[in-house]
């Protein structure tokens, strides 16, 4: 096992501003009160730039870069760092969100290690967009539903930390629009029920670029049926 904590960073395009995204996650990771963290980052960017920028920065952060050349998906994308991952603590950090402070990655870290029997934990979150980034609103706190896996009262993976387990479930890679919340509910049927952290630790971008902005109805509406189907009878068969 390697750092406390692996920041796990799946990397795409993201209509051109990928380069923007990543130069910030750099700066703010290069602030971080602890060193006691790697980054994972599983590129598919279409140009060697975020690997180029990888190599610059690997004198001040322990950098893991890997080119994946799998489908070109946002589960496939994040299974690939997740299994390349060698903290104790994975922390999922999508390109486009953002850590809000310099304590972040030990505010994750000292979560786990004063909850020792707890496997995975929730941050609060705000959201900003691209044309006022300085403006957070819209708080959310992480709250736990039964039906987490149709109503995402949690956050997107951008604010969980989990710990690393070679029997880690990861994303079912046929979902795209449900598939965080799916991955949470077989999270919580293996290991218990998630710690939630009350301070705001990370900003959800909005943004026409997003996995989510591109995703249709017709996708939305099937996803959400099947899995309805998959884990209503999983909830009937503890009646």
């Amino acid at each position: 096992m390697g750092k406390s904590l692996s920041l796990v960073m799946p990397t795409s395009d993201m209509g051109g501003s990928s380069r923007n995204y990543m130069e910030y996650q750099f700066h703010t990771a290069l602030n971080q009160t602890t060193d006691d963290f790697d980054i994972v980052v599983s590129d598919q960017t279409s140009d060697d730039w975020i690997e180029k920028r990888c190599e610059y920065y690997s004198d001040r952060l322990d950098i893991k870069y890997h080119r994946f050349n799998g489908p070109k998906r946002l589960p496939n994308n994040t299974n690939n760092a997740l299994k390349l991952a060698t903290g104790k603590i994975l922390k999922p950090l999508f390109l486009d969100d953002i850590m809000l402070d310099e304590t972040v990655v030990e505010t994750y870290i000292a979560v786990h290690d004063q909850n020792p029997d707890s496997h995975w934990a929730f941050g609060s979150f705000g959201h900003f967009d691209n044309e006022t980034p300085d403006q957070l609103g819209r708080f959310m706190s992480p709250k736990w539903n039964d039906q987490i896996y149709l109503y995402n009262t949690l956050g997107n993976p951008s604010v969980m930390s989990v710990k690393n387990d070679p029997d880690l479930p990861l994303m079912d890679e046929t979902f795209i629009w449900v598939v965080d919340i799916e991955w949470y509910k077989r999270l919580q049927m293996k290991y218990g029920m998630p710690l939630g952290i009350e301070r705001v630790l990370i900003g959800i971008r909005l943004h026409d670029d997003s996995m989510s902005s591109s995703i249709t109805d017709e996708v939305k509406n099937e996803e959400n049926e099947r899995v309805r189907n998959m884990y209503e009878a999983v909830e009937n068969d503890k009646v």
